[in-house]
This record gives C-alpha cells, sequence and structure tokens, in this order.
C-alpha cells in the first residue's frame, strides 16, 4: 500500500525546467542541530526525518529508522512520480524475484507514519516537467534529520568522439528505463531494425541484461511486465548477435553467479 503524495507548502515548493543532476548511492545523514534556522521542537513532538530518494537504500533506511525509533514521522520525497527507484525501473522485466524486496518496501509504506511525497525534486529541478522543486535548506529548517540516498542520476560517458551524435547509440541506464517503462525514457524507441548485430561496451549485471533482452523470445517477454511499446518494438528487432566487450575475460565479469548463463545463450560473444 502507497499513501497518496502530501507536500507541505511551508517547504517552498516550486516548479523549475529539469536539468540532469549527480547523485550518490549511499545513504548520507545530515544532522540539522547546528542549523540557525531549525525549527523549535517541543519534548512531546515525534522526531521528523525527510528521506530523500525512493529506492532501496531510501527504504532500508527508513526501515531501520522506524524500528530504533517507532514513533518518528517520515516523509519520502522522490522526483518520480513513483517510489521503489531501481527495484522498479532497473530490474530486467524476467527477473521478478529480484523485485519481491518491494514486498517489504509496501509494509514500510503503509505505516500512518510513512509519507511518500513522490513528483518533487529536492536542490534542483528532476526530470519530470511537472515536478515540484523544494529548497535543500527547507528540508534542514523543518526536520530534525535528512537522510540522502537520491542514488545516481546522470550517465557516466566513455568521452569518445561520436558518443553523444551519432544514431543508434544509448546509455544502458536510457535503454534499461526504457523497456521498465521509466517516464523519462518513454520516447526512446531504439531503432533496432537497421542491423542484426549490437555491441554493448561493460560486462557487468546490466550488461547482460541488456544482451538478454535483445535476444529472448519475444513470447517470453510477452509473460513478464515489459511495456507493450518496448515489446512491440523487440518484436520487429533484427539483432541476431550481440558482442560483450569488456576489458577482461569471462571468467573475470562482475555479474551475479546467476547471470553468467547469458555468456553461453546462442549468439552472445
Amino acid at each position: 500500500m502507497l499513501l497518496l503524495p502530501r507536500v507541505r507548502p511551508l517547504l517552498g515548493c516550486s516548479h523549475a525546467r529539469p536539468k540532469v543532476g549527480t547523485g550518490n548511492s549511499a545513504v548520507r545523514l545530515i544532522s540539522t542541530e547546528a542549523s540557525i534556522t531549525r525549527r523549535t521542537r517541543s519534548p512531546e513532538d515525534s522526531f521528523r526525518v525527510a528521506v530523500v530518494g525512493s529506492g532501496p537504500a531510501g527504504f532500508y533506511a527508513s526501515y531501520r529508522v522506524m524500528s530504533r525509533l517507532p514513533n518518528a514521522k517520515i516523509d519520502m520525497f522522490e522526483s518520480l512520480p513513483v517510489p521503489f527507484g531501481l527495484v522498479r525501473f532497473g530490474v530486467a522485466p524476467d527477473h521478478p524475484e529480484v523485485k519481491k524486496c518491494q514486498d517489504k518496501f509496501e509494509e514500510v509504506a503503509g505505516s500512518p507514519n510513512f509519507t511518500f511525497v513522490g513528483n518533487v525534486s529536492v536542490g534542483e529541478a528532476g526530470f519530470h516537467p511537472h515536478s515540484c522543486t523544494i529548497p535543500f535548506s527547507s528540508l534542514l529548517r523543518h526536520y530534525d534529520a535528512v537522510l540522502l540516498s537520491y542514488g545516481a542520476a546522470k550517465d557516466r560517458t566513455l568521452g569518445v568522439p561520436g558518443e553523444s551524435e551519432l544514431r543508434g547509440i544509448y546509455s544502458a541506464r536510457s535503454f534499461v528505463g526504457w523497456y521498465n517503462g521509466l517516464p523519462e525514457y518513454a520516447g526512446l524507441a531504439p531503432d533496432l531494425t537497421k542491423g542484426d548485430e549490437a555491441v554493448i561496451v561493460g560486462q557487468g549485471n546490466v550488461a547482460l541484461d541488456v544482451a538478454r533482452m535483445l535476444l529472448e523470445d519475444v513470447d517470453v517477454l510477452r509473460k513478464t511486465d515489459i511495456t507493450k511499446e518496448a515489446l512491440a518494438n523487440l518484436a520487429v528487432s533484427r539483432i541476431k548477435r550481440v558482442h560483450v566487450i569488456g576489458r577482461r575475460g569471462p571468467m573475470q565479469v562482475s555479474v551475479k553467479q546467476s547471470l553468467r548463463r547469458t555468456l553461453v545463450v546462442d549468439n552472445t560473444q
């Protein structure tokens, strides 16, 4: 169960044009004890925590706070309209078992002391054109503690000529977001009909997810929660062979053991 978004006007919410920012996947806690403008709290008031980011780090951190401080009030801010971060938009559709942690997150979200505030960016504008923006200083003034768990929101480029200009080149983040239904990549529509080979630079979990999605039988994907647009696009794909490029050999790939089977899938090199 997810609670409806609630935004407090006192935080100074405003609308701004989207801008890509960078992040840190680790959780950081910022105490507001030293802030001159810290809100006045009487002894009977609940301890109030703002969590920025609604991915696994944010929810697990919220769970720990609620376990240690049962009366704490937690407001979770997310730039997207919906929560769960990479669990929702980063896991391949054919691996639903990885998404089972959402059950724990929904348990946290169901607490009467928890409020999910979606479509709200903190500090700088998010990707969604209609998102609200709250100054970071406002959180410091109105909460006893702030947890930053917003992840990384910018691609790590290779810095090679033509990387951002040539057609047919996509970042893994955008491609994965596209087939998982991330709003900002809904219109990506990669053209998979121009050739029968694809090249993936990198040999981690995401690289093998992408390789598998490109070569997987459409009938198998149809049974998953892949978006209809992505399914239709992959149904007409001409990709028959995928080359995975890495700095080291197949025995040194940075993937889970369960994903190594992708390396022996037909037409994957």
